[in-house]
């Protein structure tokens, strides 16, 4: 698994481009170096491509593994929004299932907006709901 990061301070953002075949646990060591780094610098926005990124391994534990990592992040995003941008039927169901086991952990108590883009074409970028361009 890939994960590489770009960091847009001005918009207050990072956006993630994953790859390869997801591994949990390289993920949830990817993910507590970044917020790490974020810490302070007022970044509370993530975008999460998913477009080169094969979730056909994914289990219901790995999720919920990888939401209590999350979970001790969340106050520094506080206010912040989380995209993830899905590419094929699968992917958007595990995210779906990602956004919901961490609505029922409450990880979203610290005012995280997740949102999920359905992207059809993938050479194309993906359209938000209001025709927005969001990468």
């Amino acid at each position: 698994m890939q994960l590489k990061y770009k960091l847009n301070q001005d918009k207050k953002e990072v956006t993630v481009k994953m790859s390869g075949i997801v591994d949990i646990d390289e993920f949830i060591v990817f993910y507590g170096e970044l917020m790490a780094k974020i810490e302070g610098k007022g970044i509370i926005s993530l975008l999460w491509d998913t477009k080169n990124l094969d979730m056909s391994n994914v289990t219901a534990d790995q999720i919920q593994k990888a939401i209590m990592h999350a979970n001790n992040w969340s106050s520094i995003r506080k206010g912040g929004k989380s995209i993830w941008l899905v590419y094929d039927l699968l992917s958007y169901g595990i995210v779906r299932m990602l956004e919901n086991m961490a609505e029922a952990r409450n990880l979203f108590d610290q005012d995280i907006n997740f949102e999920i883009v359905r992207c059809v074409n993938k050479n194309a970028p993906c359209q938000a709901m209001a025709g927005k361009n969001v990468r």
